[in-house]
């Protein structure tokens, strides 16, 4: 998946794809893309290693805000989706399509067809490489159609939702 990572006023796009053996492979503005490994050591506590070097950092998330303490450094990064990024320009009356970007299963489905949902509210988490993958709602806006079901396997490009704007008053 393809994200664009501003911090400190400066803008990276970084790739990051699942790697065969656990991990993450992570290409930075398309260099030589290089194996992470980590996850939690506590509530907020992550330690990612890469090659020799092992990074211990604080990390807090808030619609695609990331609040992070970094080799003692306070950052806050602004993490911009292109999933979402792709609705940006919905009107009145447009339909926005959430696919699933890989292979695998439904683990949870958090609405139906006519309810009313939040920007960045989970709809759907999908299990894949034993990954749990939240899709949020790129908007405001009721769902028009839910397309799978818990215990469901999809494979990529299958649409697991469809939202409209709410309508205005």
């Amino acid at each position: 998946m393809l994200y664009n990572v501003e911090i400190d006023k400066k803008t990276a796009s970084i790739e990051v794809t699942d790697h065969p053996d656990g991990g993450w492979w992570v290409s930075i503005e398309g260099a030589e893309a290089r194996h992470i490994t980590g996850g939690p050591a506590g509530q907020l506590d992550w330690r990612l290693h890469c090659s020799d070097e092992s990074v211990r950092f604080a990390l807090s998330q808030q619609k695609m805000v990331v609040h992070q303490v970094w080799k003692g450094r306070a950052l806050l990064a602004k993490v911009y989706d292109p999933r979402a990024l792709s609705f940006s320009d919905l009107k009145g009356g447009s339909q926005g399509e959430v696919s699933c970007e890989m292979p695998g299963s439904i683990v949870r489905v958090i609405g139906s067809a006519g309810d009313t949902v939040s920007e960045g509210q989970v709809v759907v988490v999908v299990e894949a490489m034993k990954m749990e993958n939240e899709f949020r709602a790129p908007f405001d806006g009721v769902l028009a159609e839910v397309g799978v079901s818990v215990g469901e396997v999809v494979d990529s490009g299958v649409v697991l939702f469809k939202m409209q704007p709410e309508e205005s008053s």
